[in-house]
């Protein structure tokens, strides 16, 4: 039985990204209401190549945020079968904006929706 880390309300919890990680389920006897995850990532250019233009900061435009959302949900939805619908859904959208994205990243998100 895996059970997220415990904290109280609004709490912040902090690690890199190369501690091995995953979502679980909240303690379902607390009555807290479901916790919310933000995740945040940086990193230098030469660790990792960003995933579109510099020049799209610190406000990339709305079909840009989009298409990041959705390639994303592609990358992730390994962890959670969306379904045919959801997949194709998210594919189009990212698709709007692939073009904005460096060829790696593009590259990447199409293997995930392959693999979907």
């Amino acid at each position: 039985q895996i059970r997220a880390l415990p904290c109280s309300a609004g709490s912040l919890i902090v690690f890199t990204h190369r501690l091995l990680h995953w979502g679980s389920a909240a303690d379902p006897n607390s009555g807290a209401p479901p916790r919310v995850a933000v995740s945040f990532a940086a990193a230098d250019e030469s660790f990792e190549k960003p995933y579109f233009a510099r020049h799209h900061l610190p406000f990339p435009p709305f079909e840009l945020r989009v298409a990041l959302v959705a390639g994303n949900l592609l990358t992730y939805g390994q962890n959670d079968d969306p379904g045919v619908d959801r997949t194709d859904l998210w594919w189009s959208a990212f698709l709007r904006g692939r073009h904005q994205f460096s060829q790696e990243y593009a590259t990447r998100v199409a293997a995930s929706k392959e693999w979907l």
